[in-house]
């Protein structure tokens, strides 16, 4: 007759250490894996968010799109004038939808800390420091011809800035770096914090997008002739 054979229990027990043991070293690699793959898709879809604005800065003069406020997809902001004036015009992602393959990816990606479908940010302080400025915001489109240092210059990026939820407005297709503080590093009443593993990326107007975990001048700016944060 056949013998039968099995595994005893401490032959088992060894097994199952040797499994787990592989299962903990694997775990995290696998998860920062992940982590990183996030991170390269956002940075490709900040590319592709980057193609867009350049198609509509060349059919425009030049000028890339005016954002306003608060502004749903769908919605148009208040007309232009007055204390609460505002741009007259749909938010900056929708004038730039015809120019984007897909309107999934203005949501960014997975690691964003809040279910809006809408991540990026639109770099525009520099034409609200060049219209004027001041506490009513002074609305106009960034003119890509102004821009001293295009490698530097930040046109979007990663959005940390939470303050739209606080004043009500679950939904922003609008967000730009004027109205609102977008692209900031530290967690506080206002912004979350940096999602891409204490990293945000960050879109120049050259189109090449970088990681970055702090504010760094020496390469990008937010004005049009000048090495200068917000």
């Amino acid at each position: 007759m056949r013998q039968r054979t099995a595994f005893t229990l401490i032959e088992l027990l060894v097994v199952l250490s040797i499994i787990a043991l592989l299962i903990g070293i694997l775990l995290p690699t696998l998860s920062a894996a992940k982590r990183t793959a996030y991170r390269i898709i956002c940075s490709s879809h900040l590319e592709q968010v980057g193609t867009a604005l350049e198609m509509f800065s060349m059919d425009h003069q030049a000028n890339y799109p005016i954002a306003g406020k608060h502004i749903d997809w769908g919605e148009i902001d208040t007309p232009p004038g007055g204390v609460w004036g505002g741009s007259g015009l749909p938010s900056w992602m929708e004038q730039t939808k015809d120019y984007m393959g897909n309107k999934k990816i203005y949501s960014g990606c997975a690691m964003y800390p809040n279910g809006t479908p809408y991540h990026y940010f639109l770099g525009s302080r520099a034409a609200y420091i060049d219209n004027g400025g001041g506490g009513n915001p002074s609305f106009g489109p960034l003119q890509k011809n102004n821009i001293a240092f295009t490698s530097a210059y930040v046109l979007s990026g990663d959005n940390t800035w939470s303050g739209f939820i606080d004043e009500g407005y679950l939904i922003d297709a609008d967000k730009d770096n004027y109205t609102q503080r977008c692209l900031w590093f530290q967690n506080d009443g206002s912004h979350w914090s940096p999602h891409h593993e204490g990293g945000l990326n960050v879109l120049f107007v050259d189109n090449h997008v970088n990681t970055f975990r702090q504010i760094d001048l020496e390469l990008m700016t937010f004005r049009y002739r000048t090495m200068s944060d917000w």
